[in-house]
């Protein structure tokens, strides 16, 4: 493989844009823009133009139909029962505050022949605890002043199940970028991944008080936020006005603290979101008070660790076990950040 192609792939994996991280829109991609894509970059991009949500999901069924099978399929095979009522309760509560991604879901199952309590049973059961880590940095933190968002992936090595299907076979071997022009909303948006269907992790909290209220689901906000914000400030303005759900709920599309969104705009602004029901951190660029550590750069390892969890009911310092290691992976993940400061590049 030439420099040139690997330097490509590296930047495309690099930049990962499913679930909880994202770089904003600065404005609409119209399917004419296709034609402006390099050839040797095009290869790696989907484009799904639809009137509406129903469209979108119908022509996501027929362009991934193969892929969504394969999960049905794999499941059947698994024969993890769901748990009760699961797919009726998440139906309710989408009905409520989620209607779009009802019509979605609708159309992907007019498309591809599964049913859509089927197919929140198939996304339920590949949506098991695997651990990310997130960082942003940007201005002053780089070598060039651009503005850098990255996940690294942090899993078990016997846990290859969920490595293949949530990580591997989700994002990578469908395309690894998919455009998405909906109509009836704000903006385009590219993200990483098989549509509608996402896989964030969250690990459970029984023990103690959990703010817990019904509401709209994390993964919900974050596809709005990409379909009808354009920078960090009207991402605020989304998650602060927005009825948000929290609570030990870890069934698809339901993720509470394990899912901490974090957003760049083109502006080279950055922002990370902690957030329940009744209580919401927003973190920037400059929020050293809140940071502990030096302008222009974020980064986040699961849970909450700018909310208090005795208000939240996330987990505490020094909690955490083998499968979550939150803390530890935030403490490397800063002094990293603060080793390499001025010095961040797409190779760094």
């Amino acid at each position: 493989m030439s420099n040139a192609k690997l330097k490509l792939m590296v930047l495309l994996l690099t930049i990962s844009l499913l679930g909880v991280q994202f770089a904003l829109a600065s404005h609409s991609i119209k399917q004419k823009s296709m034609v402006y894509l390099n050839k040797k970059t095009k290869q790696f991009f989907s484009y799904i133009h639809a009137k509406d949500h129903y469209d979108y999901g119908h022509k996501a069924g027929k362009k991934f139909f193969f892929f969504y099978k394969f999960l049905e399929i794999l499941a059947r095979l698994i024969q993890e029962p769901p748990a009760d009522d699961y797919a009726e309760k998440t139906l309710e509560n989408l009905s409520i505050y989620s209607p779009w991604l009802i019509e979605e879901l609708q159309g992907l199952s007019n498309s591809t022949g599964i049913g859509i309590k089927n197919l929140l049973n198939i996304f339920n059961l590949f949506t098991k605890s695997n651990q990310c880590t997130v960082i942003l940095v940007t201005g002053n933190a780089t070598k060039n002043n651009e503005t850098f968002l990255a996940q690294n992936l942090d899993m078990r090595r016997d846990n290859v199940k969920n490595v293949f299907l949530t990580h591997v076979y989700s994002r990578f071997l469908t395309n690894i970028f998919v455009i998405a022009d909906i109509e009836t909303e704000n903006y385009s948006y590219v993200f990483c991944g098989l549509p509608i269907f996402y896989e964030l992790p969250l690990m459970k909290n029984i023990t103690r008080y959990v703010d817990e209220e019904s509401g709209v689901s994390t993964y919900s906000i974050e596809r709005l936020t990409m379909m009808r914000c354009k920078n960090i400030f009207e991402v605020q303005k989304l998650w602060e006005n927005i009825v948000r759900a929290s609570g030990r709920n870890r069934f698809w599309p339901h993720f509470w603290d394990n899912s901490i969104p974090s957003f760049c705009d083109k502006n080279g602004d950055i922002i990370t979101i902690e957030q329940t029901h009744n209580y919401i951190c927003f973190v920037y660029r400059n929020s050293t008070d809140i940071t502990k550590t030096c302008n222009d750069i974020l980064w986040h390892a699961n849970h909450h660790q700018f909310l208090d969890p005795n208000l939240t009911g996330s987990v505490y310092p020094g909690e955490e076990n083998v499968d979550q290691s939150t803390f530890l992976r935030a403490k490397r993940a800063v002094e990293l950040l603060e080793k390499n400061y001025d010095l961040a590049d797409i190779f760094t």
